[in-house]
């Protein structure tokens, strides 16, 4: 059963945000749109594996928990958590071409691609091990001790694995639904009710993850990106407020809701907190008070997007 379903990182919203509103020619278009590509590759293989999963059904009682951030004596995201009442297994899901491997000491993902090119990345194995010590420590704190399996998983069998981890599992996704059913079947350490009870627990500690403001990784100037309010329908920058609504001059569209948008990628974008003038700057609106009603409106629902934000009007 799954609980906790995948949602878009916000990284790729951001990203994708970014790439709309940079001015034409800029220089850093092509690292961005390399980085998005990226972040959608790995997507794409955590949505195969989930994919897979949601084909298959276990024996065991157990759920399924993906995309989940979590804070115990350190912070640690898990792509794919499978919790049972005798165990848990988590899963680091990567989608990367060309050779790759696993060297130990240091501890280092190599890859290399058709062409050649060589690259080094950090371990995944290294980072699986950290959020396997992580979350013991987070089941520790709640008086919990299960035995807990790490696993990597490829996306795609074309992804060849020259050299892999010593000491843990790498699989693709059709492996994983027989590695599951494999796995030793201890004694059983929580009983339904407990089950549920530390699924809903990890649900509620779930901390969506809150990137640094975009323009400051790319060490980007704020006034070289378009403001204004995008058109979910044709993609325009700079619907006009109306009446209770936005209105795209290119395609003739009304949209009450389209500013949503636009104050989320501010967020994503700009930084943490917004003012009634940054508000009407970034939204091309002329009224201090149309400011402030939208501000107030969104104020609830953006803070519990980004728990940390700070909304000022």
């Amino acid at each position: 059963m799954i609980y906790k379903k995948r949602r878009q990182p916000s990284e790729i919203i951001g990203l994708t945000a970014l790439l709309s509103r940079l001015k034409p020619n800029s220089l850093l278009s092509k690292e961005i749109s390399s980085d998005l590509a990226a972040m959608r590759a790995g997507l794409g293989g955590e949505e195969r594996l989930d994919e897979v999963l949601s084909r298959h059904a276990f024996p065991n009682e157990h759920v399924f928990l993906h995309d989940l951030s979590l804070k115990s004596t350190g912070t640690f995201q898990i792509d794919t958590l499978y919790l049972t009442p005798s165990y848990a297994v988590i899963f680091e899901v990567k989608n990367m071409a060309g050779t790759l491997t696993f060297n130990e000491n240091p501890p280092q993902l190599i890859r290399i691609l058709e062409n050649g090119q060589k690259r080094a990345f950090g371990s995944p194995a290294a980072q699986i091990e950290r959020n396997q010590d992580l979350f013991s420590d987070w089941l520790h704190a709640r008086g919990l001790a299960l035995p807990i399996y790490p696993v990597i998983v490829f996306a795609y069998p074309k992804q060849i694995i020259e050299k892999p981890p010593s000491n843990i599992p790498v699989l693709f996704p059709n492996s994983v639904p027989g590695f599951l059913r494999r796995l030793p079947k201890s004694h059983t350490i929580l009983n339904s009710n407990e089950l549920s009870a530390l699924t809903k627990e990890l649900m509620d500690s779930h901390a969506g993850y809150i990137p640094k403001p975009l323009y400051e990784k790319y060490n980007i100037p704020i006034d070289e990106l378009k403001t204004g309010v995008t058109c979910k329908n044709c993609g325009h920058i700079g619907m006009k407020r109306a009446l209770r609504t936005w209105h795209c001059k290119k395609c003739s569209t009304n949209d009450g809701f389209a500013h949503e948008q636009a104050i989320t990628e501010w967020f994503l974008l700009v930084g943490r907190k917004m003012t009634n003038r940054e508000c009407r700057r970034f939204l091309h609106i002329d009224k201090l008070q149309t400011a402030t009603r939208i501000l107030n409106m969104n104020v609830f629902d953006f803070r519990r997007q980004f728990k940390k934000s700070n909304i000022h009007n």
